[in-house]
């Protein structure tokens, strides 16, 4: 029978060590929902509704670890002594060879790390750690925070984080699943019969809205795409007739080209000498057979590289902007000969940098402040003026929009897209009527919204 008498997980201690996990991605080969990550909406559509099953999967896997490992204790049960912690080598060392200190987090992250979620493990500012708050830090970080009271539904294998806020956080728990009035969460490091006697162990609390009276913050939800075999593939179409393909295969940014009209494809091509992740940018240079790839090293840093699609050469790389990046770049070129290109800083702001493809020279750099923002954003160029409107999802998961005039390197302010809430990033194309079309994910329903881009009139969310 599962006991519901709880405590709470203040966590301190000193850090353990960096344990890295790459986010697996396959290469040009996969399935061929992957051909449709472009801004089209049956695209969107597509790849939202693979990446949920992917995440509900995997979420099922973590809630069914965490649930195998109840009634765990201390041991020795007057202690902090832990197999989890031991995992993480963190804590002070035990005389059993496991370790000691409050294990909360150390439990949460060590159920994500069995079930193969990809994540780092160590001291910066964005990974997991023995600290309760660092499942909010990482989440943010991750486009994955989700604010209680914001709309959303908890998932299984979500964390949920127990606080005055997330940067205060002084608990996390697994949710298994979602009950009437709450989550329903199995926990570590809890205490067995009341409040400060030991020992500890792993115990389930339905509904479980607060924790020895701290309230839920929020929750710290699986990344949107799986680590199993979602590829992260962007594509471009050229003169040729031919769509030109490119990912991230395993670390090395590849190319292949497709022919939609034969069904042919090429003998594929990649570049050397750094090590990427996630989504490229694509932006295709006017009137050359060449195509600039925008995309994050493993340091973090947007860089740059180019292929020539008529010879099928490489360009070297340049770094566009030597600061720290939590999501996949977005790009767009603008008629001063620059690519303007727009990404999530680690500290949460929407930044940008332009880049000369006839040059190689890069700008100053500049961001906006007044919104924690998260993923990559949504780019839509308008026509006839020097402006581009970025939408991108913020930390309580609305989709807003901001400006930015490339013209004079000024920013506008923050715009809320209605006030529905997601899970995903959203994607953005102009019409011919004036507005902007906006498609977001949430939970792998597709939802869309119009902006009016001269007046910042907005429509109503309606589900595709």
């Amino acid at each position: 029978m599962r006991n519901t008498k709880m405590r709470r997980c203040a966590v301190k201690g000193k850090f353990g060590r960096v344990l890295a996990a790459l986010i697996v991605t396959s290469g040009l080969a996969g399935t061929p929902v992957a051909l449709a990550v472009t801004s089209a909406a049956p695209a969107a559509a597509a790849v939202a509704a693979q990446q949920s099953a992917q995440v509900n999967s995997l979420g099922s896997t973590v809630a069914s670890i965490a649930e195998g490992q109840e009634g765990v204790e201390d041991n020795p049960a007057t202690t902090y002594c832990n197999k989890y912690s031991a995992h993480w080598g963190d804590g002070t060392k035990c005389s059993n060879g496991t370790r000691a200190i409050e294990w909360c987090a150390d439990f949460a992250a060590w159920t994500w790390q069995q079930a193969g979620v990809s994540f780092t493990y160590g001291s910066a500012s964005s990974d997991i750690n023995a600290n309760a708050s660092s499942f909010y830090h990482w989440a943010v970080a991750h486009g994955t925070w989700h604010a209680a009271g914001s709309g959303y539904t908890p998932q299984p294998g979500d964390v949920a984080v127990y606080g005055s806020s997330g940067a205060a956080a002084a608990h996390v728990g697994v949710v298994v699943s979602n009950g009437s009035a709450g989550p329903n969460v199995v926990n570590g490091d809890w205490e067995i019969k009341y409040l400060s006697q030991f020992p500890t162990a792993v115990y389930y609390k339905a509904n479980e809205n607060s924790e020895a009276g701290v309230p839920l913050a929020g929750y710290a939800a699986l990344p949107a795409t799986a680590p199993s075999s979602s590829p992260s593939v962007a594509v471009l179409p050229t003169s040729d007739g031919h769509i030109q393909v490119f990912s991230d295969a395993n670390g090395t940014l590849g190319e292949n080209w497709y022919d939609p009209a034969t069904g042919h494809i090429g003998g594929g091509s990649s570049v050397a000498g750094m090590t990427v992740q996630g989504t490229p940018a694509l932006v295709a240079r006017p009137g050359q057979d060449v195509i600039d790839a925008f995309i994050r090293n493993s340091a973090g840093q947007i860089v740059e590289t180019w292929y020539n699609w008529g010879t099928g050469s490489w360009g070297g790389w340049i770094t566009v902007n030597g600061g720290t990046f939590t999501s996949d770049p977005s790009a767009v070129a603008t008629s001063d000969g620059h690519d303007q290109v727009f990404a999530t800083s680690g500290s949460g702001t929407l930044a940008m940098n332009w880049f000369d493809p006839g040059t190689g020279h890069i700008g100053g750099g500049s961001s906006v402040a007044g919104m924690t923002v998260q993923g990559t954003p949504a780019l839509v160029a308008r026509p006839g003026q020097d402006v581009i409107d970025a939408f991108i999802r913020n930390s309580a998961g609305q989709i807003v929009e901001t400006w930015y005039n490339w013209g004079t390197g000024s920013w506008g302010g923050w715009i809320t897209i209605s006030g529905a809430t997601f899970t995903g990033g959203p994607q953005a194309v102009a019409t011919s009527d004036g507005h902007d079309q906006i498609f977001a994910n949430n939970n792998g329903t597709i939802a869309q919204n119009w902006f009016d881009l001269g007046t910042g009139h907005i429509g109503n969310w309606v589900t595709i």
